[in-house]
C-alpha cells in the first residue's frame, strides 16, 4: 500500500473530515477518492471507515481554484517579505505531485530528505547523497530552468578560478608564465569577452567549425574589428575583416606567440589530434572541451556519446594539459540500444573509425566496452553545472591526471535524477545574495552561482571595471554583467520566486493537468504560470524594471 494512501486512510479512520484532509494535502475531492479506492496500491484488504458521530455532519467540499488575480496579488505581498523555508508546505503538496510519478512511494520518500534549513550549495556530484531511479517519460514538474550560455560560462569561471586558486594566481594582476587555454566546441561563445575581462592575461584558443559570435559590449565581433580578437581560420565568411593565417598549418604558433595585443584566437574548424600536437608547442596548456558531435545527422545517440568521449580522451593524451575539463556523461545501455546502434556507420566513416582505433592505441577500446555495458574513462571530479536542462545527466569532469576508472552508470543516473527532481529546485540552499537581482533565488543553481562569484573575488582582486555597463566589483554587478553578455535572465519556467509563489505555481500547473485541459506540454504550462506570476497575461507591455533592465519573456534587453 502506498505511503500516500496509508496516510489518507489513517486520517479518515481517526475521524478527520474529508474537507480538512483535502485542505491539508492540497488535493481535489476526485483525487482523494481515486487514491482511497485505488486497487493497485490497496494491498488486497478493504478499508472500513469509522462511523460518524450522530451530531457530526460532513460539510460539502469547497473547491478552491488558483486564479490569475490571486497569483498576481500574491506576488505583491511575497516579494517584499523575508523568504521563508517552504519544505513543510511542500511535503503536503508532494503527496499530490506523487500521483504523477511512476513510483509514488519512492518519490514521497525522496521528498522527505528536503529540510527546512538552508543547505550549502551542491558543488560536485559527490555532494549528492541519495538516489531516485530514473523513469523515462515521468512528468514531475520542477521550477528548474535551463540557461545554456550561462551554464557554460559558470563552468568556465569555475575551472579557471580553480586553477588560479591552486596555483596562487591573481588573474587580474599576475601575467607571467600563464598557460594557454585551448577550448574545443566553444562556438558561438557570446559571453567570451566577459571571461576575457575576468581573466585578462590568459590567452584563449577557441576551436569549433560553427561560427563564433562574441558579444563585446553589445556589439558582435563579426561586425566590428576588436584588437583582442583574431581569426586564425574562418569558415569562408567574407564578412570578417581580419584574420591572420587562413590555412590550417603550424604557423598558428608563430601568429599566437608574436601578437602581444590579441588574447582570443579563433579557429573555425574541427579539433583533431594533429591540431592538438601543433598547439602543444605553445607550452603549458589548460584544456576545455564542450563538444557534442554526431556520427549521423540526427540527435546524439549513446554511440555518439561514446565517440565524443573517445575524441576527448585522445586529445588529452596528445596535449597532456596541466588541468582539463570536459563535458561529461556516461552512456546508458539497454538491449534495444545495443541492438539498434548503427555500428556500420562507424566502419563507413573513416574519421570516426580512426578516433576509436587511436583510443585503443592509447589504452581504451570504447566500442568493446560499450558492447559489454561498461563505461571506462579518465578519473576526475564531476562538477555539477548551474542551469542545465531540467533532467540533465551532464556534468563537467575535471582533473590534472590521466588515471583510468570504470563508472557505475546506474549510480550516476539515479543520483542526478534525484538531484534534478528534488534537491536542485525544491531544497533551499545558502545564498547570501538571494534577491539582489530579480529572480536570483535559493535554488541550488543560483546558490552555486553565488558561491562561484564569491570564490572568484576571494582569489582575484579586481582593479578596474569588469564591464563598461557594470563598473562595480560586487556580486550583483557580476551577475548583471553575465546576464547582459548572455541575454539570459533567471525568469523562465517559473524559476526565480523561491517563496510561497512556487507552491501557487505548482498548484496552478497541476490543477490544469487534473481537469484534462488540452495543453499537455510541460514547458507551456510552466511558461503560462510564469506569465501569470508577473502579470503579463492581461498586459503584455507590463514589465518589472530592475535598474536599467527590462525582463521580457525571460530575455534581457539593455536600455541604451
Amino acid at each position: 500500500m502506498s505511503i500516500v494512501k496509508v496516510k489518507l486512510i489513517k486520517e479518515k479512520n481517526n475521524g478527520m473530515l474529508v474537507k480538512d484532509i483535502l485542505e491539508k494535502h492540497h488535493i481535489s475531492q476526485y483525487m482523494y477518492y481515486k487514491l482511497i479506492n485505488d486497487k493497485k496500491s490497496g494491498g488486497g484488504k478493504k478499508q472500513v471507515a469509522t462511523k460518524k458521530k450522530s451530531n457530526e455532519k460532513e460539510q460539502p467540499v469547497e473547491k478552491k481554484s488558483i486564479t490569475k488575480t490571486a497569483i498576481v496579488q500574491n506576488m505583491s505581498t511575497v516579494n517584499n517579505k523575508k523568504q521563508e523555508p517552504i519544505a513543510r508546505k511542500y511535503r503536503n503538496l508532494f503527496m499530490e505531485l506523487a500521483n504523477h510519478a511512476e513510483n509514488p512511494d519512492l518519490f514521497i520518500k525522496a521528498t522527505e530528505t528536503i529540510t527546512d534549513d538552508k543547505e550549502p550549495p551542491y558543488i560536485t556530484f559527490d555532494d549528492i547523497k541519495h538516489t531516485l531511479p530514473y523513469v523515462p517519460g515521468e512528468n514531475i514538474i520542477t521550477p528548474n530552468t535551463h540557461r545554456g550560455q550561462r551554464k557554460l560560462f559558470l563552468s568556465e569561471l569555475e575551472f579557471l578560478t580553480l586553477w588560479c586558486k591552486n596555483n596562487k594566481i591573481n588573474a587580474q594582476r599576475d601575467s607571467d608564465k600563464l598557460p594557454y587555454v585551448v577550448y574545443v566546441g566553444a562556438a558561438p561563445n557570446n559571453k567570451m569577452f566577459l571571461l576575457h575581462k575576468l581573466f585578462p592575461h590568459f590567452t584563449f584558443i577557441l576551436i569549433d567549425p560553427a561560427p563564433f559570435d562574441i558579444n563585446v559590449n553589445g556589439i558582435s565581433h563579426r561586425k566590428q574589428p576588436f584588437k583582442e580578437i583574431i581569426h586564425l581560420k574562418t569558415n569562408n565568411d567574407n564578412r570578417i575583416p581580419y584574420f591572420g593565417n587562413s590555412d590550417y598549418n603550424p604557423n598558428y604558433i608563430k601568429t599566437i606567440t608574436s601578437n602581444k595585443t590579441a588574447k582570443i584566437f579563433i579557429i573555425e574548424d574541427f579539433m583533431t589530434t594533429a591540431l592538438g600536437k601543433i598547439l602543444k608547442q605553445l607550452g603549458d596548456i589548460l584544456f576545455i572541451s564542450d563538444i557534442r558531435t554526431t556520427i549521423n545527422d540526427r540527435a546524439p545517440s549513446n554511440l555518439d556519446i561514446v565517440w565524443n568521449n573517445a575524441q576527448q580522451y585522445n586529445w588529452i593524451k596528445s596535449m597532456n594539459p596541466l588541468l582539463w575539463m570536459v563535458k561529461f556523461r556516461t552512456a546508458f545501455f539497454d538491449d534495444n540500444n545495443l541492438k539498434n546502434d548503427s555500428y556500420n556507420a562507424i566502419s563507413e566513416n573513416e574519421i570516426v573509425q580512426n578516433d576509436f582505433n587511436e583510443a585503443i592505441t592509447n589504452g581504451i577500446d570504447f566500442i568493446a566496452d560499450y558492447k559489454k555495458k561498461k563505461f571506462v574513462f579518465f578519473d576526475g571530479i564531476m562538477y555539477l553545472q548551474c542551469f542545465p536542462r531540467y533532467k540533465s545527466t551532464e556534468t563537467r569532469l575535471v582533473s590534472d591526471k590521466m588515471e583510468i576508472r570504470e563508472y557505475d552508470m546506474n549510480d550516476y543516473e539515479s543520483k542526478l535524477y534525484y538531484y534534478n527532481t528534488i534537491k536542485r529546485g525544491y531544497q533551499l540552499h545558502e545564498n547570501n545574495n538571494a534577491g539582489v537581482v530579480e529572480g536570483f533565488d535559493y535554488c541550488n543553481c543560483c546558490a552555486k552561482e553565488n558561491y562561484l562569484w564569491t570564490d572568484y573575488l576571494k582569489v582575484n582582486t579586481i582593479g578596474g571595471s569588469i564591464d563598461s555597463n557594470f563598473g562595480r566589483k560586487s556580486i550583483d554587478a557580476l551577475i548583471n554583467a553575465l546576464t547582459f553578455s548572455t541575454r539570459q535572465t533567471f525568469l523562465k519556467d517559473g524559476h526565480g520566486f523561491f517563496t510561497k509563489l512556487n507552491e501557487d505555481f505548482l498548484k496552478y500547473v497541476y490543477s490544469k493537468r487534473n481537469i484534462n485541459e488540452k495543453e499537455k506540454d510541460t514547458r507551456l504550462y510552466k511558461e503560462n504560470a510564469r506569465k501569470l506570476m508577473i502579470g503579463k497575461i492581461k498586459n503584455n507591455n507590463k514589465h518589472h524594471n530592475n535598474g536599467k533592465w527590462q525582463h521580457n519573456n525571460g530575455n534581457a534587453h539593455h536600455k541604451k
